[in-house]
């Protein structure tokens, strides 16, 4: 199972497995305006649908923050 969480530190939305960060999401934040600047996934974890899962949950915490 995947686990998600931004990290606003960094500009990002991380997606951990067992504590290892396998896919992110960088962003840039300029008022109310969010630009995703990169995304990755670690190969050994592509076509997992990992990449897919952290999208959704990055969407969903950008919609809830207005």
């Amino acid at each position: 199972m995947i686990i998600v969480r931004r990290n606003d530190e960094l500009a990002r939305y991380e997606g951990r497995i067992d504590g290892d960060i396998v896919t992110v999401i960088d962003y840039d934040r300029r008022g109310d305006v969010l630009d995703v600047t990169y995304t990755g996934t670690r190969i050994r974890f592509r076509g997992r649908g990992h990449a897919s899962e952290v999208t959704r949950q990055a969407l969903e915490d950008i919609r809830a923050q207005g």
